[in-house]
């Protein structure tokens, strides 16, 4: 998955804040987070709760430029299935003004979904840069 948020007038000490849970009982897959197309995270289930939490990520300098959207990737690796080793990131009912994702189906990228499951699911991950959350517009 992919989400885009709007530009940030902080180009230093950024991090990200996103709602996440591990359905993997052990470290046979891996959330790996980029930002802007560079690897920040990769985080391990034994680190996180199987319960939806909020997680936060440090930003390195230089990969947010001021005035510009920043693209933020979410994928797993590793021993993946969709039952028992995957990783699930929080959404909302909701959109709001500069905020978009699009999700990857293993052939092609369709844009506003929050699942790869079948149909689209409408909303807006739970993910924002230096926790601010912004209006909302509720369905």
């Amino acid at each position: 998955m992919e989400a885009t948020v709007p530009p940030s007038s902080k180009t230093r000490d950024n991090y990200l804040v996103f709602v996440v849970r591990a359905a993997s009982p052990t470290d046979q897959t891996t959330l790996l987070i980029t930002v802007n197309g560079r690897l920040v995270a990769d985080l391990q289930p034994s680190g996180m709760s199987p319960r939806f939490h909020w997680e936060q990520v440090a930003v390195p300098d230089g990969l947010v430029e001021a005035g510009k959207s920043i693209s933020i990737g979410f994928a797993a690796a590793g021993k993946v299935d969709s039952s028992t080793h995957y990783f699930a990131i929080g959404g909302i009912y909701a959109r709001s003004s500069g905020y978009s994702s699009r999700i990857w189906t293993g052939h092609s990228w369709v844009q506003n979904d929050l699942s790869s499951d079948p149909a689209i699911q409408s909303g807006m991950p739970l993910v924002f840069l230096n926790g601010t959350v912004p209006p909302l517009q509720y369905f």
